[in-house]
């Protein structure tokens, strides 16, 4: 009976000893490739940081010392600036609100949101990527009750989905937006035409640094922040989102349900329809 013990316990013995080398060996694999997508999404981005810097510095000086520039090239200078300023704030924005979330700091802050007033004002910053991009944006909304959440939230996922849309949507084809109010429930649909994407390339899509599309990862401004901060902030607003691709559409649904009621002073108090993007 003690030899069987004995057995029993040196099989026990065995069997941890080999899960905990597996467990040390896997841990170890994802902790290098951890630090192999970290440095990579840091150089990106910090290449992404410096390159608007310098262009906004030197078109800034250029506009100081000119005497004998033309209002046309000023117009330029000034819309390149702009553009520069606008994908940095994007970048930077997205970055603060990761490290929110890994601070465990990102808490919703309710109030009544206007959801048509909301969507319409995120369109229109996206306008010069679309043209840019050589794509339309067609906006629907079937209801336009106001809905209590968070404000700031609901404007991050939106403006990632937009934006990352706007970067995958083929040129001179249509990006479709949708918004309804479903039970209390915030529905929010991009659909746009496109290839389909096979199941391997959805599933991982809001893996943090990791993009939709494999082959846009080294494409410029897209290194897959944006849409993990979605993952995260829908999870959050305990939300839902599904992404669908068959053939000549591609869809992305979220749904955010109501949460409570809203302070009576609001969280727009001091800033406002206001926002950095």
């Amino acid at each position: 009976m003690a030899c069987n013990e004995r057995e029993r316990l040196d099989g026990d013995k065995e069997w941890l000893r080999h899960n905990v080398i597996r467990e040390m060996i896997e841990l170890s694999n994802r902790l290098r490739n951890a630090e192999s997508v970290k440095s990579h999404f840091l150089s990106n981005v910090r290449n992404e940081i410096y390159n608007p810097l310098t262009a906004i510095m030197g078109l800034s000086v250029n506009i100081r010392d000119t005497n004998n520039t033309d209002l046309k090239t000023l117009r330029q200078w000034a819309d390149i600036i702009h553009n520069e300023a606008f994908n940095l704030n994007f970048l930077l924005t997205n970055i603060f609100i990761a490290a929110d979330i890994e601070a465990g700091e990102a808490i919703p802050q309710l109030s009544s949101i206007n959801i048509d007033e909301l969507i319409r004002n995120l369109i229109e910053p996206l306008k010069r990527k679309a043209d840019e991009h050589n794509v339309e944006i067609e906006y629907t909304s079937k209801n336009t009750a106001d809905f209590i959440s968070d404000r700031h939230m609901l404007q991050r996922i939106v403006m990632n989905l937009l934006h990352d849309t706007l970067e995958r949507c083929p040129a001179g084809k249509k990006v479709m937006i949708t918004t309804n109010m479903i039970n209390k429930e915030f529905v929010f649909t991009v659909e746009y035409d496109a290839p389909v994407v096979n199941d391997t390339s959805i599933s991982p899509v809001y893996d943090r640094l990791r993009h939709f599309n494999p082959a846009l990862e080294n494409r410029e401004r897209n290194y897959g922040l944006s849409l993990s901060v979605v993952k995260e902030l829908i999870d959050r607003l305990g939300g839902s989102i599904e992404v669908e691709s068959v053939i000549n559409l591609s869809r992305v649904k979220v749904q955010i349900p109501e949460l409570g009621s809203a302070p009576s002073f609001g969280s727009d108090i001091f800033f406002g329809d206001e926002e950095i993007l």
